[in-house]
């Protein structure tokens, strides 16, 4: 009788088990730790292995590790059961470990039963094979079996051709069983070492089994795809070598996933390096954009210095832009969202003066839109969805050869489970805008690179930073949608789906002339612990017409107050050393629980940013700020 070592430290899961397996004719061996199922091997051969991943004493995977050192269980089939861990990365180290499978409970009684039983077979089938004569027999019982499994498997003979090959085999190489039959095993395997693995099985009656080797596999379509390789010999009862047993796992979804968590985490890196950059140059920004305009403010209309000012304040906001698309790609920015139709977004970025730039230095290129979507209304950043325009369409742009066309395109799309799942977004409904051009289209081996940052084929300094698309990646996925692109001869086509908005329109209100008359004579306190910066605030705020104070610390702000209330505190989000804009806030909200605050950062933690406007913050402004934004945001912060 076969018999089943089951492991589980729960009393209720073994005899679950046993219930469902009770129609099999096998004997249960138990063990509540993995000690105890290590013992449990010292005196009984197990035809299977059902451990249990979590475990006190040692889990599943270190048990399944220890079996596999054993030569006695080395080759036990086993197959984990969990109900806590399910994820990708779980699953993969039961298979690492030695699993031939892994369920996540609760399972179906009848599939766990059905698994079980073939595993059973294949137990049954090993010993046939060490008992039996009739070796032609045994032969095609196992082919029965092999022809079962997902894996590719080849069984080859002392010449190393192959005499036996499943339909997982075939569905892999992409030729019929006529064309793999005979064929010698290592003309289907790319790379030169298979060879020897091959010959090592056919020659030397000494050879060992092969586990988890990475190789390639060439197909019919001459497509070199990863694999990974486990072999072992095939003996009689007297130890001859007969051939040996080929087992191929495709790994293209392994490495697939192995490659977007890379992509991940250099994005992330990346994104870090970008915000820390961004915060100190904002700053610079700050008064270099900042001390033009308070000058501009003073200068006659025909001073000959106002030209040169206003360079050096255009200069200083053209790099606020590229500071801009850092502080996107570090995807840590505040960004502020409402409601807005995307086909009112396109057409106003159409008829805007950067899309009139980008038509007069690419005059031969024709530009179609075709807004079909009957729904378009989403939560966004108006400004960052009219950049990721820019960005996709000067792209575009500069792919067309002299002459040629470009099409911004909306419709409406409903995605459904299976394709959420595809496109790893949510189900629901949907608004996708395509961006298409008729350019040569963009080499394969970029195509898997376009979005990160400063990856570009462009001279850097002159057509672009290298954050284009980047800027359009980290802006979709702040958006919660989903960005692909296809490219050929023809051209190349960016979709990107953005998730309908399930929130109403909001119309703004207009602000009249009397109500921002009423705002002026305000008190307003300045805190920021950069000098300069103080300065330049506090010089606008008084050219406004507010009435100002500064001091460089969340201490000493709180200490102002207690004496002298303002009607606005305009603080910045980070200060050094001492308590950072968050925190001066919060305490200030304890004695004024009314305080009206505006928030001002060259970068911050959206964490920290949302924190503070959730304790009653009326407002957020990004440095560097021109003084007509400046105005703008106090006006708003005191009127809310």
């Amino acid at each position: 009788m076969q018999k089943i070592l089951v492991v589980d430290d729960k009393e209720q899961n073994l005899f679950t088990l046993r219930k469902v397996l009770a129609d099999l004719d096998v004997e249960f061996v138990q063990a509540t730790y993995g000690n105890d199922a290590l013992k449990a091997t010292l005196h009984n051969d197990f035809a299977l292995a059902i451990l249990d991943v979590q475990m006190p004493d040692m889990d599943g995977y270190e048990l399944a590790e220890r079996l596999r050192c054993d030569p006695k269980t080395e080759n036990l089939p086993i197959i984990f059961l969990s109900a806590v861990y399910h994820d990708d990365y779980h699953v993969f180290k039961g298979y690492e470990s030695g699993a031939v499978d892994f369920i996540i409970k609760p399972y179906a009684p009848k599939i766990l039963f059905s698994k079980v039983s073939f595993f059973l077979q294949l137990h049954q089938q090993k010993l046939a094979l060490e008992k039996s004569v009739e070796l032609e027999k045994t032969k095609n019982y196992l082919e029965n079996i092999l022809f079962s499994m997902t894996d590719a498997i080849f069984v080859i003979n002392l010449q190393g051709d192959i005499e036996i090959c499943n339909q997982g085999s075939l569905s892999l190489v992409g030729y019929t069983q006529d064309e793999v039959l005979g064929q010698p095993l290592h003309t289907f395997l790319a790379e030169e070492a298979c060879a020897v693995w091959v010959q090592q099985f056919v020659s030397n009656k000494e050879a060992e089994p092969l586990q988890n080797q990475e190789t390639l596999l060439q197909t019919a379509a001459k497509e070199k795809i990863p694999v990974l390789v486990s072999a072992s010999p095939i003996r009689d009862e007297a130890g001859e070598l007969h051939g040996a047993v080929f087992v191929l796992r495709d790994l293209r979804d392994r490495k697939k996933l192995e490659e977007q968590i890379f992509r991940s985490r250099r994005m992330e890196s990346i994104g870090l390096m970008a915000g820390g950059v961004a915060h100190d140059l904002n700053n610079i920004l700050a008064g270099i954009i900042g001390y033009p305009e308070l000058l501009l403010k003073t200068l006659p209309r025909d001073s000959n210095l106002r030209e040169s000012l206003e360079a050096m304040v255009e200069s200083g906001q053209r790099a606020a832009m590229v500071v801009a698309d850092l502080l996107t790609v570090a995807r840590g920015v505040a960004i502020a969202k409402e409601v807005r139709s995307l086909n009112l977004l396109i057409k106003e970025y159409l008829d805007s003066p950067e899309h009139g730039k980008l038509n007069a230095l690419y005059s031969g290129i024709s530009y179609r839109s075709q807004l079909e979507a009957k729904q378009a209304h989403i939560f966004c950043s108006p400004l960052h969805i009219k950049k990721c325009l820019l960005n996709l369409l000067t792209n575009a742009a500069e792919a067309v050869v002299d002459s040629g066309g470009i099409i911004i395109s909306t419709h409406n799309e409903r995605i459904d489970e299976a394709k959420a799942r595809e496109l790893e977004i949510t189900a629901g409904e949907y608004i996708v805008l395509c961006v298409e051009d008729t350019g040569p289209g963009i080499a394969k081996q970029d195509l898997q690179h376009i979005f990160e940052p400063f990856y570009t084929k462009k001279v850097m300094g002159r057509s672009g930073t290298g954050l284009g698309l980047a800027v359009v990646w980290n802006t979709v996925q702040d958006h919660e949608g989903k960005i692909s692109v296809t490219s050929g001869e023809e051209g190349t086509c960016f979709q990107i789906y953005f998730p309908l908005s399930k929130v109403k329109l909001a119309v703004p209100e207009e602000i009249s002339q009397g109500e921002e008359e009423l705002e002026l004579g305000r008190t307003i306190l300045v805190i920021d612990d950069e000098p300069q910066l103080r300065d330049i605030a506090t010089r606008m705020l008084q050219s406004l017409g507010y009435r100002l104070a500064s001091v460089c610390s969340g201490e000493l702000a709180i200490k102002y107050i207690l004496d002298k209330p303002v009607d606005l505190i305009v603080i910045d989000m980070q200060m050094e050393p001492g308590m950072n804009g968050y925190e001066t806030y919060q305490e200030i909200i304890k004695i004024y629980p009314e305080q009206r605050a505006l928030i001002v950062s060259g970068f911050s933690d959206s964490a920290d940013v949302k924190a503070t406007l959730k304790l009653g913050a009326n407002g957020f402004i990004k440095k560097p700020y021109s003084l007509k934004q400046l105005g703008r945001a106090v006006q708003e912060a005191l009127k809310n």
